[in-house]
């Protein structure tokens, strides 16, 4: 394995170093209009914590916004890494074309009167920010995967609201504990953010899935971050407890060997293959 990036070993207060991921949408409400909402998610390079803001849509003015609350909320960002995949090169929006190529200058100036790094990943490698990636694309899919039953359900305010709860639920998951019988020595990133040792409890109350059909626009946002826990305890915890990639003696990559080339724009049934001339 390589060695970690600076960004993950030198000390520094939480949400310096950040990687950044874009989900959604929502259809909200408000009164009779029904109006398209996204979410921007930060993940912190050192602590692992993880914040949430919602945009109305993908333009540069809502992510520097956005940027705007996360630094008032947590403080001055120093790095910013983003994933140069698909999910920025082919999204048709403003905002992701102009964090790829830099060229729009109000970006560009921002980040340089804040004196903010903007590093994005080589195209594909999504294992280049495997620290924000994994955590990333489970809640990114399981947020997507609720969008068609609490579309055109929530408002804007109600949407914050449960997306805060989802914070506070991944943002409690132990990092590590001095003793596995003391369960007060269980350090997670709310305990970084917060310098409070106990957790946000749920609220009291009893909440179901006939609730998106209720008038309560609060039981609706507890239930929809009840559900985000039932779904995150079925997809996340059982597959950070796996270790499969030194179980059995594996041979590395070598030059000369025969590879095939994954290529998701190649048409069904199409397999190209390659010779690997150089490994790094």
């Amino acid at each position: 394995m390589g060695l970690l990036p600076k960004e993950r070993t030198d000390l520094s207060p939480p949400f310096t170093h950040v990687g950044i991921d874009t989900f959604g949408h929502f259809l909200v409400k408000e009164r009779r209009t029904e109006l398209k909402r996204y979410g921007v998610l930060f993940t912190c390079l050192y602590s692992r914590a993880l914040h949430i803001e919602v945009v109305d849509d993908l333009s540069t003015d809502s992510f520097l916004q956005a940027l705007r609350r996360i630094q008032a909320v947590r403080g001055p960002i120093s790095t910013i890494f983003s994933d140069g995949g698909t999910n920025f090169t082919g999204a048709p929006n403003q905002l992701e074309k102009d964090l790829l190529s830099m060229q729009d200058s109000k970006i560009k100036n921002y980040l340089l009167a804040n004196k903010i790094q903007f590093q994005i990943n080589t195209p594909t490698a999504s294992h280049q920010g495997g620290i924000w990636e994994r955590q990333i694309r489970i809640i990114r899919s399981i947020l997507n995967g609720m969008t068609t039953k609490y579309d055109r359900q929530m408002t804007t305010e109600g949407l914050r609201t449960a997306l805060y709860e989802i914070m506070a639920t991944v943002n409690s998951i132990p990092l590590s504990t001095a003793s596995l019988s003391d369960t007060e020595a269980i350090i997670t990133a709310n305990h970084l953010l917060t310098m409070k040792s106990q957790h946000l409890p749920p609220p009291p109350g009893q909440f179901d899935g006939t609730e998106i059909y209720g008038r309560s626009m609060y039981r609706k946002t507890q239930q929809m971050a009840e559900e985000f826990w039932t779904t995150w305890k079925a997809q996340y915890l059982p597959k950070i407890e796996n270790r499969p990639k030194w179980e059995a003696p594996r041979q590395n990559i070598k030059v000369g060997d025969l590879v095939v080339i994954v290529d998701n724009n190649e048409p069904r049934n199409s397999w190209k293959t390659g010779v690997v001339v150089a490994v790094h």
